[in-house]
C-alpha cells in the first residue's frame, strides 16, 4: 500500500476551512444586505419616476393654458374642434 504524503497537519486545513466558512456567511450577509439596498433603491427610483413625469405633465399644461390664453382659444373651442 503506498503511503500517502501529508503536505500540510489536518488542524491547519481544518482552521482554513472554518476561516472560509466564516468568509462565506459574512460574503451572504453582505449579499443580502446589499439585495435589500438595491430594492428600496428601485422603490425610490419608481417613485421620483412618477414624481418627475407629473411635473413635466403639470408644466405642459401650464404652457397650454398661457398658450390658448394667448391665443384667445377657450376649451369649448377646442371641444367643437374634435367633434
Amino acid at each position: 500500500m503506498p503511503k500517502i504524503k501529508v503536505i500540510r497537519p489536518t488542524e491547519e486545513i481544518k482552521k482554513e476551512l472554518a476561516e472560509l466558512e466564516e468568509n462565506i456567511q459574512t460574503a451572504a450577509a453582505s449579499i443580502k444586505e446589499m439585495k435589500t439596498t438595491r430594492r428600496t433603491l428601485r422603490k425610490e427610483l419608481e417613485l421620483a419616476q412618477a414624481k418627475e413625469a407629473e411635473e413635466k405633465q403639470a408644466e405642459e399644461i401650464k404652457e397650454l393654458t398661457e398658450l390658448m390664453k394667448e391665443k384667445g382659444v377657450t376649451v369649448e373651442y377646442l371641444k367643437s374642434l374634435m367633434q
